[in-house]
């Protein structure tokens, strides 16, 4: 189907993979802002009006597009090495976990014991909240 319409196209593999990266991230950025209606309700019904952490809250949404634009690489990279979107998926899960638990390294005290029970548990309840969708 998609993939002979793709190859015949004068188009490099760079730019179609690099479209599809942007492509998700832009999806993540779309579903990210409607949740600017409640940072712009608070911000009017604030006493006094405009009594919010503004550097706080943008900084928080940067970190959170960047995050997801993180994960999204993350599933782009185990959905090109696999043919199969459940194995990706698989793939993709204990990537999470892994590079979630690396971040928490940096910014909590985590001996390497309590390393490998974060990765285990961030894996088991992202399996658990998947089985509950």
């Amino acid at each position: 189907g998609t993939i002979v319409i793709l190859k015949t196209l004068p188009i490099s593999t760079q730019k179609m993979v690099l479209a599809k990266y942007l492509s998700a991230v832009a999806v993540v950025f779309f579903a990210i802002v409607p949740s600017l209606i409640y940072v712009v309700s608070i911000f009017f019904l604030s006493d006094p009006v405009g009594n919010i952490d503004i550097a706080g809250t943008i900084s928080s949404y940067l970190g959170l597009i960047l995050l997801s634009a993180m994960f999204v690489s993350v599933g782009l990279f185990t959905s090109s090495t696999t043919s199969n979107q459940i194995v990706s998926l698989l793939i993709a899960i204990p990537s999470f976990c892994i590079l979630l638990a690396n971040l928490f390294k940096y910014f909590i005290a985590i001996t390497s014991d309590k390393y490998i029970l974060l990765s285990l548990s961030l894996i088991v309840f992202l399996l658990f909240s998947i089985d509950s969708i």
